[in-house]
């Protein structure tokens, strides 16, 4: 994945780090001890506690603390990687791969609508490989989008861009580099922000559910947290789309920067490519090969639903059972 290639330059670590993971782990922390407190009425009891301490143990608190948050955001950093993985649709697990098997089989049928429809060239240029490539299709709206930026110098240049981005990437000017940084940082930060939010609604639901908390109180936590992870992940998609791009450009302008480093006669530039990618991927000098997969049967139209839809039902169905629980136990 070309994502997991990308470099930061230094100077953006410290804000990314407390952008990205550090505040939207305290704001996590900070919601869920609300819920937990409001069932329990430990809050005022704590801040009176705090209130009688002497200065020395309040400083050490909040020490501790801070140390607990900073610690947290960094397992949550160094996982981020993993996350994105997970919303391209990057699924190993039995059920995963049931999952995983539908939503190809969704966006397979939507890229064959789209191609067959004269005005949906635009959304198959930014969010979808090539109608000649179902097999390439992934589970999920930012994996198609991210898997398109992949298959770009491919399909154009016949260059394979997992192999050559880290040799491009040096040589990308400051400016360039800067807005991939800044494009990738706005993804991290939308895709954490989804993945709290999914973690919110199932732990303050199920703790309210367990805790035999008002109805009202559990719908307003799964849902909310449900409302806010899906507004996120929509709003990765798009920031996903302007990293892409930025990442297409710079295939487009500097790829014969690259070729000048590796190979001086660039009158055959599709052999070269081919040539240089099976000697650094496959340590076979001169090969040749052939970056076209070879396409799939037509997808089917048949009418299906995403896998987006059907979480959206499975958590309607979950706030209602819930709701329903506590309504009857009350």
């Amino acid at each position: 994945m070309i994502d997991t290639l990308l470099k930061e330059s230094s100077s953006l670590l410290d804000r990314r780090f407390i952008v990205n993971a550090l505040l939207p782990v305290a704001l996590f922390v900070a919601a869920l001890g609300t819920v937990v407190a409001s069932t329990t009425g430990g809050l005022g009891r704590l801040v009176t506690w705090f209130d009688r301490q002497p200065g020395t143990t309040k400083w050490l608190a909040g020490i501790a603390l801070v140390v607990a948050l900073i610690t947290a955001a960094a397992l949550l950093s160094s996982r981020t990687t993993g996350l994105i993985r997970l919303y391209e649709g990057y699924w190993t697990t039995p059920p995963g791969h049931l999952a995983a098997r539908a939503g190809r089989g969704w966006h397979r049928a939507r890229l064959a609508r789209l191609a067959a429809d004269p005005a949906g060239y635009d959304r198959i240029y930014r969010g979808y490989p090539l109608p000649t490539q179902p097999r390439q299709v992934m589970p999920t709206r930012l994996g198609n989008v991210l898997r398109n930026a992949e298959l770009y110098p491919r399909d154009r240049y016949g260059l394979d861009a997992i192999i050559a981005w880290p040799r491009l990437y040096p040589l990308l000017p400051d400016p360039v580099v800067a807005r991939l940084a800044a494009a990738r940082a706005d993804l991290e930060f939308l895709v954490v922000v989804s993945a709290l939010a999914a973690a919110f609604a199932v732990l303050s639901g199920g703790y309210l559910l367990i805790a035999g908390a008002p109805w009202w109180a559990f719908v307003a936590c799964f849902l909310g947290g449900a409302i806010v992870a899906r507004s996120a992940y929509q709003g990765a998609v798009e920031a996903c789309a302007g990293y892409a791009d930025h990442v297409k450009v710079a295939f487009d302008l500097y790829r014969r920067e690259l070729l000048k480093h590796v190979a001086p006669d660039a009158t055959e530039e599709r052999a070269h490519w081919q040539g240089l990618v099976a000697l650094w991927y496959r340590n076979v000098p001169g090969a040749v090969e052939d970056p076209r997969p070879i396409p799939d049967p037509p997808a089917t139209n048949r009418a299906r639903m995403s896998v987006g839809a059907w979480l959206a039902l499975l958590t309607l169905a979950i706030a209602l059972a819930g709701a329903l629980y506590l309504a009857a136990t009350a």
